[in-house]
């Protein structure tokens, strides 16, 4: 698929750089059916989802179990968002503007003057302060303290922020940031923290204060109603939300949504089968195989819109700051060389994926020749094997070699190919299963684990740093290490001012990851596919991220 990558080159963004009307409908999605004259305003979407979140707090919870059912309460993004049309490129979202100094590192952005809590208070540049300084800092209150988010790293080196006249906030950072605006637009930075209602409670102590427990009181499109736990889900439209579509109709078109909480595939397509739901579930494990697209092509024909977006990329992530046998290099080079990933697409995706570094393949940033890397060529298998088995054997570990797995429980499959894959090699990886509440506490905020199978994806190198950087930089980093290395790569991004520098950057980071020194091995990019009813209409799916587009301000029934 083609791409378009956003990047502020310094005499591009030296003065206003206003941007407005991204924010409007895009064609219906979908297959053709009968003729209408355009969306239609009212009824309630049936969407199944995986399971119920384990937290409403975005800043504790990057998954889709939550964005699913929390995009649209708290909507997508904060400042700006990635574009509902073109998800490479940057929209304005609670900020209508902003402007940037000619150093890169002033960003002043205009706040919108009709956004609404869904308690009818405005939203204030004050909220977005209370928010951003728990987000990036966490808070400390006596002896109880709240983490900072994983993600802090994405808003740079955030040094102050200024209320300023005009319904304005200044972002002052501590080096310039030519992608900034791209780093803070993930559709998964949900601004979940209400400073009228949480403020004087948190400061009074109660540091973890979550956002279910004022309501979920947000800023999106749909307000919160009722979660039922193992039952439903609901949401309702806000009759005051800001966003209008290109016909100046006030979004949502939805009178509301219901998601039922259905934890089987083969469930949520019989219900879907059988009419109660418009849609599926997204997420791991909930993507249709290909007998049952099949099957439901062959039954339904032109009522079914099967969906399809890439971009979820699965590695096998290592804690090299804990004792264990993945400290050894030696360990992790033969672990990389002997799993055999075309045959995990195989075994796991029924062959709906494809192999990948750590940017998607088809993007212009990785090596051009990885596919030729040992433990990525098909045509080497054999003799990265017999590399494989001398590493290990120079490594001393002889007989069977025990590293533990922590498994999220919703990735099991993953988890127990992998066990089986590396058994020839003298590897057992028992797993260390666990609930998501637990695998989140456990994975982000601890290092309390050996080895895990993760997810991410970004759409620009830049974004890699709060995933890869040492851990005492940023305690939600993905792969574990104290490495010097790694953070003087971003350092070089910060003043890099071309995508021909940034591109060499980043190979020289995806080299040194991945072949250098093995902190991460990637596995398969999955391409999921999700059933909707095909008069669900605006579901503006991206290429890729299951994540994008869940608002579901656009989306109509034509019915």
């Amino acid at each position: 698929m083609g791409r378009r990558f956003t990047f502020w080159h310094a005499a591009m963004v030296a003065g206003a750089l206003a941007m407005a009307g991204c924010q409007g409908a895009a064609a219906p999605a979908g297959p053709p059916s009968s003729p209408s004259a355009g969306p239609k305003f009212g009824g309630t979407a049936v969407f199944a989802n995986r399971e119920d979140p384990s937290t409403w707090d975005p800043q504790f919870s990057a998954g889709i179990t939550l964005t699913h059912v929390a995009a649209g309460v708290f909507g997508e993004g904060n400042l700006v968002k990635e574009c509902r049309e073109d998800v490479y490129k940057v929209c304005p979202h609670l900020a209508e503007s902003w402007e940037v100094s000619s150093d890169l590192t002033h960003w002043t952005f205009k706040l919108r003057d009709n956004v609404y809590w869904h308690d009818g208070t405005k939203f204030t540049p004050e909220d977005f302060e209370f928010w951003l300084k728990i987000h990036y800092n966490g808070l400390k209150v006596g002896d109880k303290t709240r983490p900072a988010a994983a993600t802090k790293a994405a808003w740079g080196d955030l040094k102050q922020i200024d209320l300023l006249d005009g319904n304005r906030v200044r972002l002052t950072l501590g080096a310039p940031q030519p992608v900034y605006l791209n780093q803070i637009s993930d559709p998964q930075f949900m601004v979940g923290l209400v400073r009228h209602l949480m403020k004087a409670r948190m400061e009074a102590g109660e540091v973890m204060l979550s956002p279910q427990d004022v309501g979920n009181v947000g800023l999106g499109p749909y307000k919160f109603v009722k979660h039922e736990k193992g039952s439903m889900i609901q949401v309702r439209r806000f009759e005051k939300y800001w966003e209008k579509d290109d016909k100046s109709q006030q979004l949502p078109y939805l009178d509301g949504i219901d998601f039922p909480i259905i934890t089987d595939l083969n469930t949520v397509v019989a219900a879907f089968r059988t009419g109660r739901l418009d849609g599926g579930a997204r997420g791991t494990g909930f993507s249709l195989l290909p007998q049952q697209i099949a099957a439901l092509e062959r039954d339904m024909g032109d009522k079914l819109n099967i969906v399809k977006i890439a971009g979820q990329r699965w590695f096998l992530m290592f804690n090299v700051a804990r004792p264990g046998p993945q400290q050894d290099l030696r360990v992790r080079k033969a672990m990389a060389l002997w799993i055999d990933k075309r045959a995990g697409n195989q075994a796991v995706m029924g062959g709906q994926g494809f192999l990948h570094t750590i940017m998607d393949p088809r993007s212009p940033w990785p090596n051009p020749d990885w596919e030729k890397w040992p433990g990525f060529a098909e045509s080497t298998r054999e003799a990265d094997r017999r590399e494989a088995k001398s590493l290990m054997a120079q490594a001393g570990m002889t007989g069977t070699v025990k590293v533990q797995n922590l498994c999220r429980r919703t990735w099991v499959t993953f988890c127990e190919w992998l066990n089986a894959d590396l058994a020839g090699l003298g590897v057992d990886m028992p797993l260390d299963l666990k609930d998501d509440a637990t695998w989140v506490q456990q994975s982000r905020a601890t290092t309390d684990w050996d080895t895990q199978i993760l997810r991410f994806d970004r759409l620009f190198p830049e974004a890699l740093e709060a995933q890869t950087t040492r851990a005492s930089l940023n305690g939600g980093s993905r792969i574990k290490h104290e490495d010097p290395k790694i953070p003087e790569f971003f350092r070089r991004f910060d003043v890099a001012r071309t995508t021909e520098q940034r591109q060499q950057i980043y190979r020289e980071l995806e080299r040194y990851i991945l072949v250098e020194q093995v902190y991460s091995i990637p596995l398969f990019d999955e391409v999921f596919a999700f059933p909707y009813r095909s008069y669900v209409k605006g579901l503006m799916n991206p290429p890729e991220d299951v994540n994008h587009n869940l608002d579901f301000a656009t989306v109509w029934l034509d019915k």
